[in-house]
């Protein structure tokens, strides 16, 4: 039996349909977690995880001004940027198989369900 602590960055991103955004790009997130890891035989083992993780998407939009029928503008935006941020509380229950491919070399397949909860959403619009 074993455990242990793990973390790292998080690089997520959604694609949006039927918007106007000019860009998307992935917002980088911070992710950590506590792992336990039970042994089952020789090269197979049960592996718990919880793990903090933030995920999002960020929009960059170009203004787009709309006219009316003498060509004076009637609507318009300045360019702006939109930024969505989810955090989430992860839980993997996850069958782990360690390969070794040589003396110094293994490899670590890892297969299962995972739960997720939304602890909180962030948005926030720049212009």
């Amino acid at each position: 039996m074993g455990f242990g602590v793990k973390g790292g960055l998080n690089i997520a991103g959604q694609d949006i349909a039927n918007t106007s955004s000019e860009n998307f790009s992935p917002v980088i997130g911070f992710m950590g977690g506590l792992f336990g890891e039970l042994e089952l035989n020789d090269f197979l083992y049960l592996q718990l995880e919880t793990n903090y993780t933030e995920k999002g998407v960020q929009a960059f939009y170009k203004s787009y001004p709309e006219f009316n029928s003498q060509g004076n503008v009637i609507l318009g935006f300045p360019p702006s940027t939109f930024t969505l941020t989810y955090k989430y509380l992860e839980i993997p229950f996850l069958v782990k198989s360690k390969i070794l491919l040589a003396p110094l070399l293994k490899i670590n397949l890892l297969a299962g369900p995972s739960m997720a909860f939304l602890l909180d959403e962030v948005t926030n619009l720049s212009q």
